[in-house]
């Protein structure tokens, strides 16, 4: 049975780096009062040390316990597929590696001598840029056609929203109600 995303309360929010997942998971979480949490915290810790596998795990388990909830990111992949079987709604940002990393460059530089909000704090871009750049090219290569397998079967098909260009992304926002109390609901 396929939820449409405005009945949706269990949303995952995937995609490469760059690609736009943290922005579009704000309007989503806004739009639909669902409470966010960013994937990049949990993984995280201070001056980009990984936060251990099971510790990751734990906090995802303890966040998708609630009744409601948006995740931000997209992690190991086996992170991908404990949400699989729990969201309402996967929204897939499945957008050409170009405009990954042409958008991953320009949020470097905009945070490259302050930390990102969404981000751990102790975590800054200076002096990342070729190691994100890389980490794109592999997600690219190596989790992205995993993903899109996942996504492609029969029982995740209709929980996916896959975008697979920019342009779609507007299309998609156009559909969804405005804020809880702000419009016509």
């Amino acid at each position: 049975m396929s939820t449409s995303m405005h009945d949706a309360q269990r949303i995952t929010v995937i995609g490469n780096g760059g690609a736009g997942k943290t922005t579009l998971s704000r309007q989503l979480s806004e739009r639909l009062n669902l409470p966010l949490h960013h994937l990049d915290r949990i993984i995280w810790r201070p001056n980009w040390e990984r936060t251990p596998d099971e510790v990751i795990r734990v906090q995802l388990e303890w966040i998708m316990t609630e009744d409601k909830w948006l995740i931000d990111g997209l992690g190991p992949l086996w992170s991908i597929e404990m949400r699989l079987p729990l969201v309402d709604q996967v929204v897939f940002l499945d957008y050409p590696l170009d405009h990954c990393k042409h958008w991953a460059s320009r949020r470097i530089e905009e945070f490259r001598d302050k930390e990102r909000p969404d981000a751990p704090a102790g975590c800054s871009f200076n002096g990342l840029e070729q190691r994100l750049l890389d980490l794109l090219d592999r997600v690219d290569r190596e989790f992205l056609p995993v993903i899109r397998a996942w996504l492609s079967e029969p029982r995740n098909q209709p929980k996916t929203v896959w975008l697979r260009d920019p342009s779609e992304l507007d299309g998609f926002l156009a559909g969804l109600r405005e804020p809880v109390g702000l419009g016509t609901l």
